[in-house]
C-alpha cells in the first residue's frame, strides 16, 4: 500500500468531479511543509489536483482565489481525469 497505507486525509473542500482538492492554509502548515508537500505528492499521483491558498490570501484576495479554482475548473479533464484509464 506504500507510504500511506491505511491512513486518511481531511480535506477543506474536495469536488469529485472535478478531482480537486482545495486546501486553506493556516499558520500551522508554515511548520509543517514537508508533510504537506508529501501528502500533496501521494493526492496527486492518485489524480488528484491540490490547490492551496493561505488563510490571509482568502481574507485579502478572494477574488483571486476564486479566480484561480474557477480557471481550474474550466480545463476540460483528460482521460486519466476522470478515471477512465
Amino acid at each position: 500500500m506504500g507510504e500511506w497505507g491505511t491512513k486518511f486525509f481531511s480535506v477543506d473542500f474536495y469536488c469529485h468531479e472535478a478531482r480537486l482538492i482545495v486546501e486553506l492554509d493556516g499558520a500551522i502548515h508554515a511548520h509543517q511543509k514537508k508533510q504537506d508537500a508529501a501528502r500533496d505528492a501521494w493526492m496527486t499521483a492518485t489524480g488528484l489536483t491540490v490547490l492551496r491558498f493561505n488563510n490571509a490570501c482568502v481574507y485579502t484576495d478572494l477574488a483571486t482565489v476564486l479566480t484561480e479554482i474557477i480557471s481550474h475548473l474550466s480545463k476540460p479533464l483528460s482521460r486519466g481525469e476522470r478515471g477512465l484509464g
